[in-house]
Order: structure tokens, then sequence, then C-alpha cells
């Protein structure tokens, strides 16, 4: 046998980021850790020694440490840094000035490398050779040593469907550096300028798409190979080629056929020169005005055709145009030069890569609104016309759509929406649903225009130019689907009862006084779930009782008799608040969020429960808390409602209920029944943690299966805790249809789902035989997966 030597732990240099910049400096240091892995970075927000010491030590592990300062920084108190260090750590610390945009990539590379401390500080000042070689470039051609002759040359063609963003990007920033020459690349398919291979920064904002060409020449001693390494590197598979494919997911329910639409979303070239810095910074200051009045005009289109909830999703854009970190950075950038366009270009990029690559499922989709309202700027500045998709018909096919595009889709022309973004939260899936557009995600979008396309935003298929018979199947459920919602819309006021006389209660979803009236109009027999975040979000200090109070019964009053549940704020994880102290989580999705976040700050949901108890004093009000686990955090939030019942005087009568959310409570299920009235389970949620697959992302979306056996398991486990009690179920779960008699059987007696699907969900309770659905779904919680549960409700739903 031959032994071989277990090779020695590799050490890589630590990186200090120090920045009065800590928007600037933070988004630096999540995008170089999420590319980066294996080196140590950390970040200190302005030169405070004591802070900036406690970063050094927290990233050194023996090997050296290298200190990179943003020239903005104030040096001279860069020695004090240096005293407050042990004599054994001073030795191995370089300090090192440099643009962190420049800078601090090419100095990650360089330590992922194996370099040494000199070696990567060296590699991050060569960062700043990239703005030497801007002005060589523009300078005359009798200034310049290098013809055009002198370049060796190649191009590629983009594969990755997101095309050369930061991850890509960086990688080809790597492989330009190993050679001994000096590489540009350029957009020739939209015709820009070159820039240096060896910036990160200028790379990115080339906005290379997937499907563009991208020309690289080189000079040096190493030009040929320099070229052919970084041509190779993209010209052949996507760069994330090594990753799972992403399935194709169901954003939207429906059935859509028709012609394949492209929607062209390119924003064009650039213009290179600066018009000056003042002038610059009155066309950002323009374009952002437009943009502004743009938003506002959508936000009240939402409003009137979609409702409140929906239109809230604009707030957020509104909110980013006046967001100071991101307008102060760009106002920097014109004034060390860059045109207007450039800039804003260049920091909507930063912040996008930044969030885009870390786990959070807020975050992320976040970065999706950056570049919606990123693309808005952009074409107001170049003074071109937005994309629009107000002439599209058939099937709209996209790498994303904006909320904004999403509202200019007319509902009689356009058929059905394909993305090759996946994500069923994100605010374009939540509005593509509002307005009963199918849709599907995750999908290959080369398409070419006119090719028949047919998808069920429901299953998530897809077919493209599907054969007749495959067509034929598409066109049946089409049909089915039609039929099936104009009967149910003429019964939607009729109680929900099974086949065998069972009553199934179906409430709406509610986030407004404009829900709750499309609620009423649909049937609603209560208001399952009354969403208070928005009486929160997007305002600088926290809403008082009265004005709660007001809102709460507004919507009791819009519903008439039925009765409110109203869930207590829901923050955390994915929400923040900015009038309450940031909690700094390395997963808020698995820390202080829901229940455990109003306990954290108790004047805020005491508050909430004294408005809520001034309510019951006038209608039927339940009281429901979200993200529950222990049955200590009942306890805790059951003496805040009593003492809120007291101060509010009278004798409310407020029924106690909890959300199951997490396995734990699911599998505690008979023991909270002992301190609350009901349940309602979220299935979103409770899928996600079950199965430790964020439904937020793509490549393991197919596995965040509400219907997989371990949920069910829960599902069952909550109804049998709670017994004879009404169990309720909201999410994506609860409106689909297929899966209503498998619930029932598992004893679920009530549905939340959206005030619009209302009709549909008492349909299918209408259609099931409860004793059958018991003797031939109950095993199903036994099954392998979920494709086989729905093998099993597809046979029975043909028996039926």
């Amino acid at each position: 046998m031959v032994m071989t030597a277990c090779p020695e732990e590799v050490h890589v240099i630590g990186i200090v980021v120090v920045s009065d910049n800590g928007a600037l400096a933070g988004a630096a240091v999540t995008l170089a850790r999420k590319m980066f892995p294996k080196v140590p970075i950390d970040g200190a927000t302005g030169i405070d020694p004591m802070q900036v010491a406690a970063a050094i030590a927290h990233v050194d592990d023996g090997t050296g440490v290298v200190v990179l300062m943003d020239p903005d920084t104030v040096d001279p108190s860069a020695p004090s840094v240096l005293e407050l260090l042990a004599d054994e750590l001073r030795q191995r610390v370089t300090l090192c000035q440099v643009p962190l945009d420049e800078g601090l990539i090419a100095a990650v590379i360089a330590a992922e490398a194996g370099g040494t401390p000199d070696e990567v500080a060296a590699a991050a000042r060569e960062g700043l050779e990239d703005k030497r070689l801007e002005l060589v470039r523009r300078s005359p051609p009798e200034l310049s040593s290098v013809t055009e002759t002198d370049y060796r040359t190649a191009h590629f063609t983009v594969a990755d469907p997101h095309g050369l963003h930061a991850r890509p990007g960086a990688r080809l920033v790597a492989t330009a550096r190993q050679f001994d020459a000096v590489v540009h690349v350029r957009n020739a398919t939209t015709a820009s300028g070159w820039v240096s291979a060896a910036s990160l920064t200028k790379v990115v904002t080339l906005g290379v798409r997937s499907g563009h060409v991208v020309e690289v020449r080189a000079t040096g001693n190493q030009a040929d190979d320099a070229v052919t390494a970084v041509a190779a590197l993209h010209s052949n598979a996507p760069l994330a080629s090594n990753l799972p494919k992403a399935r194709t997911v169901g954003l939207s329910r429906g059935v859509g056929i028709g012609p394949a639409w492209t929607a062209d979303d390119s924003v064009g070239p650039m213009p290179e020169e600066s018009q000056g810095a003042d002038k610059e910074l009155r066309l950002l200051e323009s374009a952002i005005a437009t943009v502004t009045e743009i938003v506002s005009h959508d936000r009240r289109t939402a409003a009137d055709r979609i409702g409140e909830g929906a239109a809230q999703i604009f707030d957020v854009h509104a909110a980013l145009l006046t967001d100071p970190e991101l307008l102060d950075t760009a106002r920097a950038r014109i004034l060390s030069g860059e045109n207007a366009i450039r800039a804003w270009s260049a920091e909507i990029e930063l912040v996008t890569a930044a969030f885009g690559y870390v786990s959070d499922q807020y975050i992320r989709e976040r970065a999706a609104d950056v570049r919606a309202v990123g693309a808005q700027v952009q074409h107001a500045l170049s003074g071109t016309v937005a994309p629009s998709i107000i002439g599209a018909s058939g099937i709209v096919i996209a790498g994303d759509l904006t909320p904004a595009q999403v509202l200019e889709l007319d509902r009689e022309r356009v058929s059905g929406v394909v993305l090759a973004a996946g994500s069923t939260t994100s605010h374009t899936a939540v509005l593509l649903r509002a307005n009963g557009i199918p849709a599907v995600g995750g999908a290959d979008i080369d398409i070419a225009s006119g090719t028949v396309v047919a998808l069920d935003g429901s299953s998530g298929e897809l077919a493209v130019n599907p054969a007749k018979s495959t067509l034929t199947k598409f066109r049946s459920r089409q049909a089915d689907l039609d039929e099936r919602l104009s009967r149910a819309q003429t019964q939607a006021f009729e109680p929900a009862v099974t086949r065998d006389g069972v009553e199934i209660v179906v409430g709406a979803t509610i986030g407004s006084v404009e829900d709750a009236r499309r609620a009423a109009e649909n049937g609603a027999d209560l208001a399952g779930l009354v969403r208070t975040e928005f009486l929160f979000l997007d305002r600088p200090t926290p809403p008082t009782v009265d004005e709660q109070a007001a809102i709460y019964q507004a919507i009791a009053e819009t519903l008439g008799d039925r009765q409110l549940t109203i869930r207590t704020l829901d923050i955390g994880g994915d929400k923040s608040l900015p009038y309450v102290p940031q909690l700094l989580e390395a997963n808020p999705f698995l820390g202080t969020r829901g229940l455990r976040y109003g306990l954290t700050f108790p004047t805020l949901l005491s508050d909430q429960l004294v408005a809520i108890a001034q309510t019951a004093l006038t209608h039927r009000v339940n009281v429901m808390f979200p993200m529950v686990a222990t049955v200590a955090e009942v306890v805790a939030a059951r003496k805040l409602l009593d003492w809120a019942v007291a101060r509010c005087g009278g004798n409310p009568q407020i029924g106690v209920g909890v959300m199951v959310e997490v396995p734990a409570a699911a599998l505690r299920a008979a023991t909270l029944a002992r301190y609350v009235d009901f349940v309602s389970i979220g299935t979103n949620d409770l899928t996600q943690y079950t199965l430790a697959a964020e439904r937020g992302n793509a490549a393991v979306a197919h596995l965040s299966d509400n219907l997989d056996p371990a949920v069910l398991q829960l599902v069952k486990a909550t109804c049998d805790g709670f017994h004879e009690r009404k169990v309720a179920v909201c999410g994506e779960l609860a409106v689909d249809d297929t899966a209503v008699p498998l619930l029932c059987a598992l004893g679920v007696r009530a549905f939340t789902v959206r005030p619009t699907h209302i009709p549909l969900t008492k349909a299918a309770v209408r259609q099931t035989h409860l004793a059958t659905a018991k003797d031939w779904l109950l095993d199903c919680v036994d099954m392998t997966d979920g494709g086989a549960v729905r093998a099993r409700l597809d046979i029975f739903q043909s028996l039926v």
C-alpha cells in the first residue's frame, strides 16, 4: 500500500476593509466574502482604532493581514491602530490605501492565490492601474505606443442566463490577472468602449447580458495566452454550469397558450465622457425626479386595479429613489469624473451584486427591486424609452419583469409569462398572481419569437413548440379552468360544504381596506388573516394606537359582520423597521422574527394589542401570533394581551390563536392547544423550514414542495393536536385546489386564501366527499415524495 502524506493546511492572508462609508464597505465585504469564501475578510466603519484593531485580530490566523483603507478615510490615525496591537501581530500587518471598488477584489484574488502580504497589497494598488489605462485609451493616437496591430484579440458569446454579472465577472478578472499582459474587454453587442479586464467594477458595468458578444484584446508577453484563457472561460457553457440546474416552477396558477413574445430589456450603450460634474449632477437629479413621478403613478394604478396590498410594492421603489447611501455614492462618482449614467449604473451593480449573493431571501428579492428602479433611472438618463410591453401578446418571454412592467400587461392579450427568474415570492410573482396571469419561472428563455408555447402555472409545466397531443392536453386544462371559474363565481356567496355534509370555512388574506372590500365581493366567510405589517413599514415612526385602531375598524366595517383574525406584527427575518434598533444576525430567518420580535420590543406589541382590544369592543375579533415555537412565547404574549384588554376598558372578547410555521410548533400542537383557541398553518414557511430549502432559491425551488409527505405529516400532527377545533391553512398550499380533499382528510377545516381565489376554493370543497378522501388520501403522509402525492391526487380527481 502506498501511503501519502496529508496535505498541509493552507492559510491565506486576512483582509480588513476600512471606510467612512459604511454602505460601501458593507457591500464590498459582503460581495467579496460570497465570491471568495476562503479568504477571511472583515470591515470597520470609520478609522476608530479599537474597531479596526478588533477586525485585524478577527481575521488573523498567523499568516498576515492587509488593511485596505479607502482614500477618503482619514489616514493619520493609522499608526494608532498598530500601537494597539501586540508586537507579534503588528509585524504581520500591512497598511494599504486604495479605492475599495478597484482594490478589494484584486487583493482578495491575490490572497486566495496564496500571495504574501506584500503581494496582496501590490495587487490592490494595481487596481489603480485601471485609471491610468483608461487615460491611455482616451489619449490621442500619437501619444499611445500601442497600435491595433499589436493586440491579440478574441471574442465570445456570454451563455450565463444572467449575463456577465459580478461573480462570473470576478472569474474573468482573476483569469486576466494570471498573465503577463494588459487585457481589455468590451461589449461588442452594445458597442461599448474598452475597459480593463483587471477591474471588476468596469467589467460588470459593461452591461453584458446573456447572448451578448464580448471582445477581448491584450498586449504583452502572454497576450495570446490571456485572450485564449478569457475567451475559453466563457464561450462554451454558462459559468454556473457546476451548479444544480434550476427546474421550472409555477409562479402564478392557470394555463397559458400562445406564440412567444420576447421582451427587450436592454438599456443601450453608455456615453464615455462627462459633461462636467455640475451638469451630470443635474441630469441625475432630473432623472430621479422623473422616475419618482412614474413610480407614484404606478402605485396609484396598482391600488385602483389590484388593491392597496399590491400597491405597497411600489413604496419599496420610492424608498430606493431617496436612499441617501445610494444617491451619495453615485454623486461622489460624478464628482470624481464619471458621467451620471455610468456612476449610477456602477452603484446599482455594486448594490445588487452585494445583495444578490447572500442567503437571505428578502435581501435577494430587494436586489430585483434595485435593478428595476436602476433600469428606470438609466433610461431616464440616457434619454431612451424604457422597453415597453404594452403591446405584448401571447406568452411573454423575459429574464425577469419589473413590477411596473407587470402592470402594463393586458390580460386580454397576454395569456401567460415565462421568466428565467424563479422566485415564487418576488414582487413580480406577487403581481402576476394578483393580475391572474399564468406564469412559470426558472425557465430556459432561449425561445424564438412566434414559437408556440404552453404553460401551466400551477404545476410549473412548460412546453415549447409542443406536439399536437400535448397542446390538446393544455387546451383541455385551460377549458376546464375557465368553466370552473365561471361556475365558482356564481356560487361564491354560498357556504362551502363537502358532498357528505361537512362545512369548511373559507376566509381571506387581507392587507388593506381595499383587500377587505374584494374579500366581501368574493364571498369570504371571514378575514382569516389580516396582515398588519403595512401599518409599520415605510415610515419614520411607529403608528399610534389610534392610527392602528382606526384601520382595523375600517377593515371590520368593510367586511360587515364577518369575523376578523388580526395577526400581530410579523417583522424580522425579511423585514426591518427604521425606528427600531437593528439586530445583526447571521441568519435572520432563524433569529428574532415574528412573535420573538414583538417580545423583544414589547412596546410595539403592547400598543398593537391595545388597538386590537379597542376594535374588539365593537367587532368580532381574533388575535393571532406569528412564528411561534415554544409555549413560553405564547404565555408571555397572553400576559401582554391581558394587560392590553384591561387597559382599553370594557369587556372585549378576543379569541387567541397562533401560526404553525416551524416544525416545533406542529410537533407540540397538543400542548399549544391548551393555551390558545385556534391555529393557522402557514404552509410557505412550514415547508421551507421542514425541507431546509428556501423557496426563493431557484436551484432548490423544486425541493421546497408543499406536498412533500414530511410537510403533510406536520399538518396532520397539528390537526390531531387540536382535535375538533378548526385548524386553518394559509399560504400557497391553501390555493392549490387539487390539495383541498387531502387537507380536509388530514383534519383542516378552514382555508385562508387571496380574495379573488375564494370562489375556487369553495368550489373545490363542494367537489370533495370527505369520507372517500380519508379512505384514499390519508396514506399520502407515508409516500416517498411530493410527486407520488400528486399522482395519487390526480387519480382521486379522476374518480370524483
